[in-house]
């Protein structure tokens, strides 16, 4: 059924008065338009979208139904954004592969003088803020681009991108959350629990055939928005690396015995991280290894040690300071709580949050 006949979009859209809105624009039911936004002539915009302050759409741009374009987002012609697209704060969607504001005799250059290409964002893909989508590129079905990334390749579907110029650094599922392993080629959503398979062709939801003779997941399931942090002290025992690690730093004897700065953890990279005051130091990660971030004067020193490694994520080696343990380095509590004063004496940023 077309969007304007859905009976739960039937509102007319609103555009504030300080918006321009080009009156060969179309601009669906429901839709809203704020403050200094522009949208240019031939510009289609479908239902139930927000146009947010300041945003620009040019001429011929595509906007499906129930997308979020917000403040300062630039979209140029000839951009389609598919249903339920999101393009974030101050993100750019260029048009223009090889810019020049003259020709090469010196005259001006006119519209008939360059070729503009378009960015395509697949449905329920984002494009976090300030990042820029250099046309032309399509950013894939329900794919995540970092905030702050500059993309200048094509996004496979479900791949979370980050970085200049951005690479693949996980995968993530329609909830937005970064998947975590679920066995051999197989992820799975913290959030929803749904079950991606990846193969050479990219990640894909599984079907009935896929399931077939595998084991239900082992992956915890969380609610979402994400639940306060955990109290700590409550001495509960449990066998995974990070209740651990919880234990460990919020012991009173513990690597952390003395410490100003409030302790906090959340789920991070597959795993669970933990915060001195705003400084990550350790990261349980869903394979059972161990992130520790140490003096980076002490990385190769540290890293000679059995079981560490220089960490790695998306193929590429992180920074100085940041080091992997594997499992059977850390099985033993005395061995972790080494490690985690360590990644105490390493913490970069002491500042407690404010």
């Amino acid at each position: 059924m077309d969007a304007s006949q859905d009976p739960e979009v039937t509102a007319a859209p609103a555009i504030a008065p300080g918006a321009d809105v080009d009156p060969r624009a179309a601009v669906g039911p429901g839709t809203r338009v704020w403050h200094l936004a522009q949208v240019r002539e031939d510009a289609v915009v479908g239902a139930d979208c927000v146009v947010g302050r300041g945003a620009y759409l040019g001429p011929g741009v595509r906007v499906g139904d129930r997308c979020k374009i917000q403040n300062h987002a630039l979209v140029y012609e000839p951009a389609v954004l598919e249903d339920g697209a999101f393009v974030g704060p101050a993100a750019v969607l260029t048009n223009d592969l090889h810019p020049r504001a003259v020709n090469p005799d010196g005259t001006l250059k006119q519209p008939h003088d360059w070729e503009a290409v378009g960015v395509v964002v697949r449905a329920g893909a984002s494009v976090g803020a300030r990042a820029v989508c250099v046309a032309p590129v399509v950013v894939g079905r329900w794919a995540l681009v970092a905030a702050g990334a500059v993309v200048t390749r094509d996004v496979p579907d479900h791949a979370l991108v980050a970085g200049v110029p951005a690479r693949r650094v996980g995968w993530v599922g329609r909830a937005g959350e970064r998947l975590v392993p679920d066995g051999p080629g197989r992820w799975r959503c913290p959030v929803s629990g749904d079950a991606y398979l990846e193969d050479a062709a990219g990640l894909r939801a599984t079907t009935p055939a896929d399931d077939a003779g595998h084991p239900r997941t082992t992956v915890p399931r969380r609610a979402r928005p994400r639940p306060p942090d955990r109290p700590h002290g409550t001495g509960t025992e449990t066998a995974d690396l990070a209740a651990r690690v919880r234990a460990l730093l919020t012991a009173a004897d513990g690597p952390a015995a003395g410490e100003t700065l409030p302790v906090s953890d959340r789920p991070m990279f597959g795993g669970v991280s933990f915060f001195l005051g705003e400084a990550m130091i350790a990261s349980a990660r869903g394979s059972g290894d161990l992130l520790v971030r140490v003096a980076s004067d002490r990385h190769d020193e540290l890293a000679d040690r059995p079981g560490a490694a220089p960490s790695r994520m998306g193929g590429r080696t992180m920074g100085r300071g940041w080091l992997t343990v594997e499992s059977a380095a850390v099985a033993a509590d005395e061995d972790l709580a080494a490690w985690l004063l360590l990644a105490r004496e390493g913490a970069p940023d002491r500042r407690p949050s404010r």
